[in-house]
């Protein structure tokens, strides 16, 4: 924070002074009174008389007509436009004033009483575009007070705002003497703008001109000069209302529009002088700011200000539009002067010279299109013009996204080279590899954004297959041309250079140091740049390729340092991945080993429960028929019976582990033969008699009278169809039903037992066909179980050329569809 001596105490307190003038011109402003061309009356000067044009305000219908002449306002005889505001500058808001008139050829007196010259829009506009103009004016002073550069565009700015808010005004305010002054400040001001930007101009970014002050200095006394003459013929031309002292202010004041004009073609003229033989880009930065300001506020001042005024015609946009303009001046000097790398200037530039002539081209086909219109039609009227908005709005937004894609790469391609900030990037690339998890998205997420920020033709990343040495192109964008035997070739390259960027001085800055690849003789057409990718053990694992840039631009070292860190962090991000990986794949199988185990201790848990219960009874009843005494014909039959079906159970648990074990080292066979599908099924039922008896069944039997003969192995399909059952009986804890059905469609056979039992859950029915698979349901893994007997039964059915099908709904049932194809092929 700079000391505030005695010189920056001094010009502060000026600018205070000047602020208060500022503040009074704008009272001034909103006192004017007047008719305002573009809301009330316009006139034209035609052969030296001043003609009414067009009445705009209803309110002046009864004192004007279009063509009358307009010969004296209150007794002061109007030979300009300027004369009309003059005389009127010295009169009240609604004070009547006298205007004698022409009318084809009779002498008009009428009395208009005069309305607010300027709109409230104007003088908002008018205290936001000056207030911007001052109080930067003044920021850029306080942080550079002893900057020439900022002294100078300190007054130059603060000039540009006395001229925006003390502009023309009614002198005749209270108290007496402060209109005038106002308009001296104004004059004053209007003179030494123009010098103060050439000044400017050759002292910034740096001092141009050995002998600066040999110019300087005369364009000074000319301002000074120029300002005094303004002040006196005013001064004169405003104590008596003297029209013909005013005509001597016109002639000075348009003076100073000539030179203002020319003196800012010649300042635009000599900023691009400076930016074509600056030196340092810092330098041509700051000079693109000045230039985006320049090019934006004096030029449309010239343009549809100051040169109409010197023609006595009106101005083509409202002043306060082309105040507006010049809003963009003071903000773009002060971001150039204090602190020109706060934005990117070059992305403002490049997008704003896009829209801009993409905007032009569009208005150009909307002006072609009412010509062509009119030419069909014969004059431009309503209709031509509705007709010619039709037809553009429906072409217009079908041309504009080409049209501005096309003057975009023109504008990037032979006027701006693309910028990035260095760090930014690569912080940006750092953060985006560390979260990547996976090979193939950290090579496609690599190339997406190296060709967004560089523009080249084309881009790619090969990597080398892991524990091979075979190439893949893992992302690429436009580079498939580059083939896998260049690849090979640029990898034994890089195992005998030292450098570790090849291309040729075609495509890169003589700062670079790189191996020439055009000597091995690799397509230059194709490839323009290339590194290795690199593991922490300088282990090569891939190649980053580049083409040419699209802006026909060489690579810079910045370009080639961005590629080598980018590629140092993919290399240990590929090695990171992999590692990661092995580590999962180890994890993986761990877990795999750990859930094996506790499944085969379940399994084993389970199958030595489901042996343990046959066995008990088993042995229970042998017990009985050996020790019991007077044991009747019927006990033993029936003891015999429980013994038979106990072990018809335990032989079908065993067959199922035998089954499974075979299945899964593929060792499984069948036998197939011409079966009875009746039979079979009958047989199962008499096997499994005791189980339905024992837990108290209602057994439903649906078989059709013809026979069902299918191919198929006749004890699979028995196991098949036994283990549906069994599953039955077990799930069917209180509404004990089964039904077995036997159904005989076209070229299908098909066996279906339906339950009431507990039924499976959506969820459940997902997994049940795997191995081991227990129900997580509290009701199910009550029931014990090994979970082996639908895994067979479906092992069974793709054997078979068939299928297994199931609905069930919980607390309703399930049904089970055994499907078997008449013949197996």
């Amino acid at each position: 924070m700079p000391k505030l001596s005695n010189k920056i105490k001094i010009i502060l307190f000026i600018d205070l002074i000047l602020f208060s003038i500022c503040f009074l011109g704008i009272y001034q402003t909103i006192k004017k009174a007047g008719l305002e061309p573009t809301s009330h009356v316009s006139f034209e000067v035609k052969e030296g008389k001043v003609l009414v044009l067009n009445i705009l305000d209803s309110t002046f219908e009864e004192c004007f007509l279009p063509g009358d002449i307009l010969i004296s306002i209150d007794g002061h005889f109007i030979s300009s436009k300027e004369d009309i505001e003059f005389v009127f500058d010295s009169f009240e808001i609604g004070e009547k004033t006298n205007i004698n008139l022409s009318r084809n050829g009779i002498s008009i007196k009428e009395q208009v009483n005069l309305p607010q010259y300027y709109s409230w829009f104007y003088l908002i506009v008018q205290i936001i575009v000056g207030g911007v103009f001052f109080v930067l004016a003044v920021f850029v002073f306080y942080k550079c007070p002893n900057y020439l550069t900022a002294n100078i565009w300190h007054w130059g700015s603060i000039s540009a705002a006395i001229i925006i808010m003390c502009t023309w005004g009614r002198f005749t305010i209270s108290p007496t003497g402060s209109g005038q002054l106002i308009r001296i400040m104004f004059s004053i001001a209007y003179a030494f703008v123009p010098t103060l930007l050439l000044h400017l101009t050759f002292i910034f970014p740096r001092e141009k001109l050995q002998h600066l002050n040999r110019l300087i200095y005369p364009l000074y006394s000319f301002s000074i000069l120029l300002a005094l003459w303004m002040t006196v013929s005013f001064l004169f031309a405003t104590v008596q209302t003297s029209i013909d002292w005013f005509h001597n202010f016109i002639i000075v004041f348009n003076i100073n529009r000539l030179y203002f004009s020319v003196i800012i073609l010649f300042v635009i003229g000599n900023i691009i002088h400076s930016y074509i033989t600056a030196h340092e880009e810092s330098e041509r930065r700051k000079i693109r700011w000045v230039l985006l300001g320049l090019a934006t506020g004096p030029p449309a001042f010239v343009i549809f200000w100051q040169i109409p005024q010197l023609l006595s015609i009106d101005s083509i946009l409202p002043e306060e539009i082309i105040v507006l303009f010049m809003i963009v001046v003071p903000v773009t000097f002060t971001i150039s002067i204090v602190k020109y790398h706060i934005f990117d200037i070059d992305v403002i530039l490049r997008r704003s010279s896009v829209y801009f002539i993409t905007f032009s081209i569009i208005l150009l086909l909307y002006i072609g299109l009412v010509a062509i219109a009119a030419f069909f039609i014969g004059s431009i009227t309503l209709s031509t013009s509705i007709i010619a908005s039709v037809i553009t709005a429906i072409i217009i937004p079908l041309i504009f996204e080409p049209a501005r894609r096309r003057v975009q790469h023109f504008i990037d391609q032979k006027f701006f080279r693309v910028h990035y900030n260095y760090r930014l990037a690569q912080r940006s690339f750092t953060s985006d590899l560390n979260n990547c998890i996976n090979i193939e998205s950290m090579a496609q997420m690599v190339v997406e954004k190296l060709d967004e920020l560089l523009k080249p033709e084309c881009i790619g990343i090969y990597l080398l297959k892991e524990n091979s040495k075979k190439w893949k192109l893992n992302a690429e964008k436009n580079c498939k041309s580059v083939s896998l035997k260049t690849i090979n070739q640029l990898a034994k390259i890089n195992e005998e250079s030292i450098h570790i960027v090849f291309s040729n001085n075609l495509f890169v800055e003589s700062a670079v140091e790189f191996e020439d690849i055009s000597k091995y003789a690799l397509s230059a057409d194709i490839l323009a740049l290339a590194l290795p990718i690199e593991t922490q053990k300088k282990n090569t694992v891939g190649i980053l390729v580049c083409g040419k840039k699209k802006s026909d631009l060489q690579y810079s070292l910045e370009d080639v340092d961005l590629l080598k860190t980018i590629c140092n962090q993919t290399g240990l991000t590929i090695e990171r991945i992999r590692l990661q990986k092995k580590l999962i794949l180890q994890f993986e199988e761990t877990q795999r080993l750990e859930e094996l185990n506790q499944t085969k201790s379940l399994f084993v848990s389970s199958v030595s429960h489901e042996m343990k219960t046959p066995l008990t009874s088993i042995k229970m009843f042998a017990d009985l028929i050996q020790s019991k005494k007077n044991v009747t014909e019927t006990e033993k039959k029936e003891y015999l019976e429980i013994i038979e079906g106990e072990s018809e159970r335990l032989t079908r648990l065993i067959d199922n582990v035998l089954d499974f074990s075979r299945i899964e080292r593929g060792e499984k066979k069948y036998n197939f033969t011409e079966i009875n599908l009746k039979k079979v099924v009958d047989s199962v039922l008499r096997s499994m008699k005791y189980q339905l008896k024992q837990y108290d069944f209602q057994l439903d039997v649906n078989f059709p009278e013809n026979e069902i003969i299918i191919t198929a192995d006749a004890d699979a399909v028995i196991e098949a169809i036994s283990n549906l059952i069994s599953n039955s009986i077990k799930y069917s804890s209180t509404n004990k039903y089964l039904s077995v059905s036997l159904i005989d469609k076209d070229e299908k056979k098909i066996v279906e037992v339906s339950d009431k039992g507990t039924g499976i859950s959506d969820e459940d029915q997902k997994h049940i066909f795997d191995a081991f698979y227990r129900s997580k349901q509290k009701n199910v893994q009550t029931l014990g179980g090994a979970g082996l007997g639908l895994t067979i039964v479906q092992d069974i059915m793709i054997a078979h050329n068939g299928k297994i099908e199931i609905e069930s709904k919980p607390n309703q049932g399930s049904t089970f569809r055994l499907i078997f194809p008449t013949n197996l092929l």
